[in-house]
């Protein structure tokens, strides 16, 4: 599925009628068509029949006619229907003029407010509202980019204090009015709304973590634009994120990003040649753990042996090696000061783990500096995965542009990194992930629910993992997946994409029978998940 910025609907729009010769009109019923049957699905699903009131918001846009649409599509199919419409029908499109002289033909009742002046005649749409099984808010579509009067403020405060007294559901036509679609962003207040659907792809603002009361269950429904629209917006769509961390820096972008689904995923995966033998497969060095942080480090390296990697080695001190020496008995250890060996290791080395279990900042960074000494003075180049106590201390620049990083932060490990806070990074996760990436020349994951992966050029949305997951050495067994894919030979995006996928796929076959998720229950779990995969694929 695609993930794109209010701009492609208008690009859309605007092929479609004047390459496609696609009326506006027939765009608009076929949204309404779409929406119309997402709202017979949401009343099934709750065990209604029979007629119920629905009381549609409409604006003068376009948005507001694919609302007037559904009001006449909804009471075709029995149900009692009234309309409130705030604007000035003068300035209505044309499709929506012509719609809503359909439904007042067809006798549907139209309370009608001038802008600004709903409050003159409040206590009536308070007992429309009151009477309201469900209200559908077709007042702004995805153009809104401006922050709203207080006329509207009012009105959509109105509105929801409605919804809290009355309990009627709200469902959202393209957006919850209100809310910048493209930056997540609330434009003064904002409909609340129970569902929203959404015409043809997923708004980047959706993924705003700030937003997710607001936009309830999200449902993405097609409206029969050509496959034409798509692959030509695609061709012209190639501008890459600019150098700073603005939120208008890729305003250009139509096409932002897209969800992770099945079927890249059965793309990407590898089949294991019946010759393959443990060099074949991937040698994989895991540095880990410090005093107290001793189980990241067994975590990172299990998870990387379990995930498929022929040979794995934990580099760590004396003290984490001896507490994990007897439970890491499919796994090698080196000493962290055993310089003789590492640089034997490093040598054949195809991925490296840096960072989980590194508490300590100054031994990290003198570590990690010696690493990175190592690797520029030598002929080989595995992949890079920094993660944990690695983040605070790499620096992106000292590795060439171009080279195989990948950086595996959460929210809060972000939010240093880029020197804002974390409320700050889950407002613009979208954006200030795939600016990052693109600055620096790295492939970067951040976690968290719908985790994203960029580097700046291609970025993916991941929906698999549950809230389950959230507790110690989750982030320990990413970070061993992903650089055991990494060694077997993956592409390192396409790495990261499976090893986030893969990570969040088990989490939610374990969620069916536990209520909390541990790290350990999830790497058991890594072979077979794996071999599901393969089966489906073939």
């Amino acid at each position: 599925m695609i993930i794109g910025s209010a701009a492609l609907t208008r690009k859309m729009d605007e092929m479609c009628m004047d390459t496609f010769k696609i009326p506006s009109i027939v765009l608009m019923e076929n949204a309404a068509s779409a929406a119309t049957k997402r709202i017979e699905e949401i009343l099934d699903s709750q065990g209604l029949c029979g007629q119920r009131l629905f009381t549609i918001l409409s604006g003068a846009g376009n948005n507001g006619g694919d609302g007037l649409v559904i009001a006449r599509k909804l009471s075709i199919m029995g149900h009692s229907v009234r309309v409130i419409f705030i604007g000035q029908e003068e300035k209505m499109t044309e499709s929506t003029r012509t719609n809503m002289d359909i439904i007042r033909s067809m006798g549907i009742e139209i309370l009608s407010f001038e802008h600004g002046d709903y409050h003159m005649n409040d206590t009536k749409m308070t007992g429309i509202l009151k009477q309201t099984d469900y209200l559908i808010d077709s007042l702004f579509g995805v153009g809104l980019n401006r922050d709203l009067d207080f006329s509207y403020i009012g009105l959509i405060g109105m509105v929801n204090r409605a919804r809290e007294m009355y309990s009627f559901k709200t469902i959202a036509i393209d957006t919850p009015s209100g809310i910048d679609p493209t930056s997540g962003q609330i434009m003064g207040d904002a409909i609340e709304a129970d569902y929203t659907i959404t015409f043809e792809y997923f708004k980047e603002g959706f993924l705003n973590y700030s937003i997710e009361d607001y936009l309830g269950q999200v449902f993405v429904e097609p409206i029969g634009i050509p496959d034409k629209v798509y692959n030509y917006i695609e061709r012209q769509d190639r501008t890459k994120f600019g150098a700073s961390i603005d939120q208008s820096a890729d305003r250009r972008d139509f096409i932002s990003g897209r969800f992770v689904e099945i079927d890249y995923i059965n793309d990407i995966l590898k089949d294991r040649k019946p010759s393959s033998n443990k060099s074949d497969l991937g040698k994989v060095l895991i540095y880990a753990g410090s005093k107290g942080y001793y189980g990241a480090a067994y975590l990172a390296s299990r998870a990387a042996s379990k995930t498929g990697s022929g040979l794995v080695t934990l580099v760590s001190d004396e003290d984490t090696i001896g507490v994990n020496a007897t439970r890491l008995v499919e796994e090698m250890t080196c000493l962290d000061d055993d310089k003789e060996r590492l640089e034997k290791l490093l040598a054949k080395a195809d991925a490296i783990a840096f960072g989980p279990g590194k508490a300590d900042k100054r031994i990290s960074k003198v570590q990690l500096e010696s690493l990175l000494d190592d690797l520029e003075s030598g002929t080989n180049k595995p992949s890079l995965v920094i993660d944990a106590g690695g983040l605070d201390v790499f620096d992106p620049s000292r590795m060439a542009k171009g080279k195989d990083v990948i950086m595996t932060p959460h929210s809060g490990e972000f939010a240093r990194m880029i020197g804002l806070s974390p409320s700050e990074v889950d407002q613009n996760r979208f954006q200030l992930a795939k600016g990052y990436a693109a600055r620096n020349g790295i492939i970067l994951v951040l976690k968290g629910k719908n985790t994203i992966i960029s580097d700046g050029n291609r970025t993916y949305v991941n929906t698999t993992g549950n809230p389950a997951m959230a507790n110690g050495g989750m982030g320990d067994a990413l970070t061993g997946i992903i650089t055991s894919l990494c060694g077997q030979g993956y592409e390192a995006f396409e790495a990261a994409v499976l090893g986030v996928y893969l990570h969040g796929l088990i989490g939610d076959v374990i969620f069916k029978n536990k209520y909390v998720i541990n790290a350990r229950d999830l790497i058991k779990m890594i072979p077979k998940t794996i071999k599901i995969l393969y089966n489906r694929k073939k």
